[in-house]
C-alpha cells in the first residue's frame, strides 16, 4: 500500500487491488500518466483530446469527432465516477475538472513495457541464472575452459554482470516506463 499523510496528519492508503485495478485498464492508465505529468487540474476537453489521441495514435486535434465522443462518454460515465470515488483522482463534474488525489501524486508508478519483439526482465534474469549455473556446474565438474578459471574471477563475473543488469534495468524503468515521466505515455513512446 501507499502510504500518504493528509494535511489534517490523517494516514491515508490506497488499497494495491484499486491501483491495480486503475492500472489494468489503459484509457485509465493515460488518464493518470497525463495528470502526473501535467502536475495540475486539467479540464475534461483537455484529456479528451489528449487521451483519444494516444488511443488512436494520432497527433492531438487530429482526432475524429466520433473518436473524442467514445472517450468523453467512457470518461464521464464510468471511469471518472470510478476513479474519483476510489480516491485516485479529484473529479468536479459541474466544473469538469479532474486533478490526481493526494496519494496518487506521491505515487510513483512504473510500467514493464516490452516491444513485441524483446525480452521481458523476468525472463532476461532467469536465463542469466540459467546460465551462471550451467557456468557454475561446469566450472565445479573441472569442464574445460571453465576449470582454470579461479572461483574469485567467476564471483566477479556473477557480480559484474548482475550489477550492469541491474543497472541497465533501473536506468530504463527510471527514464522510459514511469507514468507521468515523458509527455506521452511509455505504451504510447514505444509503439
Amino acid at each position: 500500500m501507499s502510504k500518504v499523510v493528509s494535511a489534517d496528519g490523517k494516514d491515508e492508503r490506497l488499497p494495491r487491488d484499486v491501483v491495480y485495478e486503475a492500472l489494468g485498464n489503459r484509457r485509465r492508465r493515460f488518464l493518470l500518466h497525463y495528470l502526473k505529468y501535467s502536475e495540475r487540474e486539467a479540464h475534461l476537453a483537455e484529456l479528451v483530446d489528449r487521451i483519444g489521441a494516444w488511443e488512436n495514435d494520432k497527433p492531438v486535434g487530429e482526432t475524429t469527432a466520433a473518436e473524442r465522443k467514445r472517450v468523453r462518454s467512457a470518461l464521464q460515465q464510468f471511469h471518472l465516477p470510478k476513479m474519483d470515488e476510489d480516491g485516485l483522482i479529484e473529479y468536479e463534474p459541474d466544473r469538469k475538472t479532474v486533478s490526481l488525489a493526494a496519494p496518487v501524486e506521491e505515487l510513483d508508478i512504473y510500467l514493464d513495457v516490452v516491444p513485441k519483439k524483446d525480452l521481458p526482465w523476468g525472463w532476461y534474469y532467469l536465463g542469466l541464472t540459467g546460465l551462471f549455473g550451467a557456468v557454475f556446474a561446469a566450472a565445479t565438474a573441472g569442464v574445460y575452459p571453465f576449470s582454470p578459471v579461479s572461483d574469485t574471477a567467476w564471483m566477479a563475473f556473477f557480480i559484474v554482470t548482475l550489477g550492469i543488469s541491474g543497472a541497465v534495468q533501473t536506468y530504463t524503468g527510471y527514464t522510459q516506463n514511469q507514468l507521468g515521466l515523458d509527455e506521452r505515455p511509455p505504451e504510447v513512446a514505444e509503439g
